[in-house]
């Protein structure tokens, strides 16, 4: 197993890189492009290594990746100005701030919410009723409690709530497309860009699609349904051990496609967690992390997938 420690960026990637931002510079010569063909061609190390920056840009995985995080990725640059290759995942993010493609959605959460955490973050709320409730990486929840009855609203991410009874009182948890409705149990809803997900880990949950007159499901221990603006979907059945292994900080899979693994801890990572080899995404592995490291678990994925990582300062971590 590796080490947690990052490793040193390599001479010809680090090379590649600041070739890579200097030829996307304004007032490039013929003279610059010449001198970037000759290193190219004097190893095969410097091509292939030209490639894989390539690669990384263009992805759609690195452009949604510094949408998430832009804030952060301004921030690097700002703390870094003299390292060209520790900047290169900060500027497609800036880029997009100055045109406002960003922040808008951050705005709206910051005001209307009660609760909120960071990337890498994880929050324990109590509630007056007794009820409690977690919040995964980057959520933010609106609290509405009255004498007649008891509302959340999940306004981004992931949350995990333990309803206590209140024959008195409702408890509805509601989020995107999904509304779920409650007596006592314990179950989690995440919201995502076109789908509100319930997963019920005890107890009993009644969801049904945002808006008047919608008809409810009813949802068990293990149950997930998928809720989107065209209905809900299929339920399916999950391993609750793995569904919530997140609310005590853990990340859990079985026999699972890397690339599902590594969206899901890219949740947890304040950075950019790319692959370059699709074939990767594919492989299937099992395996039980803490959350709080997640370089460390990327390091362990790609020491049982025999895969390759460069680690480019904490910030991105490209698998290939």
């Amino acid at each position: 197993m590796r080490s947690d420690r990052t490793p040193a960026l390599s001479r010809p990637m680090e090379q590649a890189l600041d070739w890579f931002l200097r030829l996307k510079e304004a007032g490039v010569g013929e003279s610059d492009r010449r001198a970037f063909d000759a290193w190219r061609a004097a190893d095969p190390s410097h091509a292939g290594a030209y490639r894989a920056v390539v690669a990384m840009w263009e992805s759609p995985e690195f452009t949604a990746s510094v949408a998430r995080h832009g804030q952060a990725a301004c921030e690097v640059i700002e703390q870094r100005k003299t390292r060209p290759w520790k900047r290169y995942a900060a500027i497609a993010a800036c880029a997009l701030l100055a045109v406002g493609l960003m922040n808008l959605t951050a705005i709206r959460v910051a005001w209307q919410s009660d609760h909120r955490t960071g990337v890498g973050e994880r929050e324990r709320l109590s509630f007056s009723d007794g009820s409690t409730a977690v919040l995964n990486s980057g959520s933010a929840v609106a609290l509405q409690f009255t004498p007649e009855a008891r509302r959340v609203e999940l306004l981004k991410g992931e949350t995990y709530v333990d309803v206590s009874k209140d024959p008195r009182r409702t408890f509805e948890l509601a989020g995107g497309e999904a509304v779920a409705r409650v007596v006592g149990t314990g179950f989690s809803m995440r919201r995502e860009s076109d789908a509100s997900i319930v997963t019920v880990h005890h107890g009993e949950v009644a969801v049904r699609r945002s808006g008047e007159g919608q008809e409810e499901i009813h949802l068990h221990a293990g149950d997930l349904v998928r809720v989107t603006s065209r209905g809900m979907e299929p339920v399916r059945r999950v391993d609750p051990g793995d569904a919530f292994a997140w609310v005590e900080g853990r990340i859990r899979f079985h026999d699972q496609p890397l690339g599902d693994v590594l969206a899901e801890l890219d949740r947890h990572h304040s950075g950019v967690i790319l692959v370059t080899d699709p074939r990767l995404n594919a492989i299937r592995v099992s395996g039980n992390y803490r959350l709080d490291n997640p370089a460390a678990v990327v390091a362990s994925l790609a020491d049982a997938t025999h895969a390759r990582v460069v680690n480019i300062s904490s910030y991105v971590i490209i698998l290939h």
